[in-house]
């Protein structure tokens, strides 16, 4: 019921203009953090797609997609491989594109797309088709 719940609130106010999963809330504030790193992207997908998968919820297969899209659009390096640890809309300029060193590494977004693999096969398996806009 917890993780439910978070993933409830988080649909209802954690998701950006753009599509992306805000990284932080400042309770004081009242300001959503402007910055957007790869893992939390990477790991909301994953947390989405459970969703999906353990209520039919399509508020969150809407929501994954829109998460892919600015993954797509702002994190990864189509030209050179890798995702950004932050957003290309973070980066002051190129030259600050970090991708990886000593708080960045392919983890998060490797595991995600390995947990997601399993994820839609245990979702076609229950007899589902899946479709997500271009994930």
């Amino acid at each position: 019921p917890v993780v439910l719940k978070l993933a409830d609130t988080t649909l209802a106010e954690g998701i950006g203009e753009r599509g992306q999963v805000l990284d932080q809330f400042d309770c004081i504030k009242r300001t959503n953090h402007p910055e957007s790193h790869w893992w939390v992207q990477a790991e909301a997908l994953v947390g989405f797609l459970n969703l999906f998968y353990l209520t039919r919820n399509e508020q969150a297969l809407k929501a994954l997609d829109r998460i892919w899209q600015f993954i797509n659009q702002y994190h990864k390096d189509h030209e050179f491989g890798e995702w950004l640890y932050l957003s290309k809309l973070d980066q002051p300029s190129a030259q600050d594109y970090y991708k990886a060193g000593g708080w960045k590494a392919p983890y998060h977004n490797g595991r995600a797309m390995m947990a997601i693999s399993e994820l839609v096969d245990r979702i076609r398996i229950g007899g589902e088709s899946l479709t997500v806009g271009s994930l």
